[in-house]
This record gives C-alpha cells, sequence and structure tokens, in this order.
C-alpha cells in the first residue's frame, strides 16, 4: 500500500465515523494525522498486520472484554527528557474499519472528550496529548507536521472538491451578507456544501479588513 492509497483507507473511514457521530474537521484530520504518524503511513508490518493504526495500549478493561492484542516495543518519556525503550500490549482488530472506530470510542472517554469539541487540529491533539495519549514531549508537534505534509490530500477528500478563487469570492461575500449564519452554523452549513470552512473564514476575515 502506498502512503496515499493508505491516507485514502484512513481517511474514508475517519470521514464517515465523523459524520455518523456530528464531529467536524479537526478530528477527521487529526485521526488521519495519528494513523499516519504511528503506523508510518501503514508500513509498520506488526501494527498492519494486527489492523492497528493507533497504537492504542490494551488496558485491562480491553483485556476483560475478549478484545485481541499484539506486544510491541515502544519508546516512553516519563521525565519529559529522556526515552526508555518497553515492551508493552495494544489493541488489535479484525479490520482497518474497526481500528478507526475504536479510536473515535477512545476520545469519548472523559480525559479525551473535549478534543471531540476541538474547532482546529491543533487545538484537538493538544488535548489527546494532555490527556495522557502519548509521552513524548513533541507529540504534537510531530503530528502537526505529518498533518502540514498531507493536507492537501486529506482536504480533497474531506471537501471532495476545490472551490476556484472567483466561486470562493461570491460565497466569502455571502457570508458576509449572513446568508450562512454565524459561528458553528455557518461553519456546518459551509462544510455541508463542500467548501473549506477556514479558507472561507480567511477571505471574509480579508474583505472586512480592506
Amino acid at each position: 500500500m502506498t502512503k496515499n492509497d493508505f491516507i485514502k483507507s484512513i481517511a474514508t473511514n475517519a470521514k464517515q465515523v465523523c459524520s455518523e457521530r456530528g464531529y467536524g474537521y479537526a478530528q477527521y484530520a487529526t485521526c488521519i494525522a495519528q494513523a499516519c504518524c504511528e503506523s508510518g503511513y501503514g508500513k509498520s508490518s506488526l501494527m498492519d498486520k494486527a489492523k492497528a493504526y493507533f497504537g492504542i495500549k490494551a488496558t485491562k478493561a480491553w483485556l476483560n472484554k475478549g478484545g485481541k492484542i499484539y506486544n510491541a516495543k515502544t519508546k516512553e518519556c516519563y521525565d519529559g527528557k529522556t526515552y526508555t525503550t518497553i515492551t508493552d500490549s495494544f489493541r488489535a482488530y479484525n479490520s482497518l474499519a474497526d481500528s478507526v472506530r475504536d479510536y473515535f470510542d477512545l476520545l469519548s472517554n472523559k480525559r479525551y472528550s473535549a478534543s471531540l469539541k476541538a474547532s482546529t487540529v491543533k487545538e484537538c491533539i493538544t488535548i489527546i496529548k494532555n490527556g495522557g495519549y502519548a509521552t513524548s514531549p513533541t507529540y504534537i508537534d510531530t503530528i502537526m507536521k505529518f498533518y502540514n505534509s498531507d493536507k492537501a490530500l486529506i482536504d480533497e477528500i474531506y471537501y471532495g472538491k476545490t472551490s476556484n478563487a472567483s466561486n470562493l469570492e461570491d460565497v466569502a461575500r455571502a457570508v458576509i451578507r449572513g446568508v450562512y449564519g454565524n459561528g458553528s452554523v455557518r461553519k456546518l452549513q459551509l462544510e455541508r456544501e463542500g467548501y473549506n470552512y477556514a479558507e472561507v473564514q480567511a477571505l471574509v476575515n480579508k474583505m472586512l479588513t480592506k
């Protein structure tokens, strides 16, 4: 599987789950970036065999309900400076789709749940990291690098179309006139019509400051 094929596979499943559960772009994109980082774009043979692309630890609760596991070495940083290599147990799945759904199930837990209301990828991954998902002190920056590197494809799959400049200006003017409402209502409506909310809002801000 190529890098782009992996992104498309994760993205397709992430988009479906986010649509079903009412999550937005930030949650969708963060999911993809984490999968790309944790599994090396699906190149980790052990993770690929286990259909596990997020490196989620297998807790006692997971084991008690009969969850599948695999064991692997991982590097942890407990003091913010020194990395220690340990062997730990991780959740395994029957399919990539199951892996993606369990990722979002995990985020619904109290310590991560605020991430499901985040409006940006940076905010989303910060909440996830601070909730204890990863011990690496550079985890947030690392995920953002993956996201920014693959943003074009991530956006293409999510929005389904690329707005041309003239059309985008018409949409921005409509936003200014109040056609799309405000706040979350505006964001939801624009995304439903296939527009990149951040792109439209940036143009609106630019028009308003002229």
